[in-house]
């Protein structure tokens, strides 16, 4: 006969479809001309500035697609709200704030760069 929808059998092969929408946290806002004042120690491999090509570094910096994309695709922790990357005095430096964080906290709190920004997850 058909099996009743309350099978558990029926319903484990429904709930392993793929999830067409964007996990949260996938998408970046960029706030130009501030970063955050804690350094980022630990940034995913595929963000560690030794990792990075110049392109990438000044995509990064700059807050353009590609940098969306890398950010993206680089798998940055749940818990990290926001990243900057920076050129200081030549030497490449992440930022970064824990936990959610909005815009206007960036603009309000962040230190003045003018030739940065920080990418802030969008919620």
């Amino acid at each position: 006969g058909v099996a009743d929808i309350s099978d558990p059998a029926l319903y484990l092969v429904s709930s392993t479809k793929p999830e067409t929408k964007k996990a949260p946290g996938t998408n970046w806002k960029w706030v130009p001309e501030r970063i955050p004042r804690d350094a980022w120690e630990d940034p995913p491999e595929a963000l560690k500035v030794e990792a990075l090509d110049v392109a990438a570094k000044e995509a990064l910096k700059k807050g353009d697609a590609d940098g969306h994309r890398i950010l993206i695709d680089a798998g940055v922790p749940l818990d990290v709200g926001a990243v900057a990357l920076t050129l200081n005095e030549d030497k490449w430096i992440w930022y970064k704030v824990r936990g959610k964080v909005n815009e206007q906290q960036i603009k309000k709190k962040g230190k003045e760069d003018a030739n940065s920004g920080t990418w802030v997850r969008e919620k």
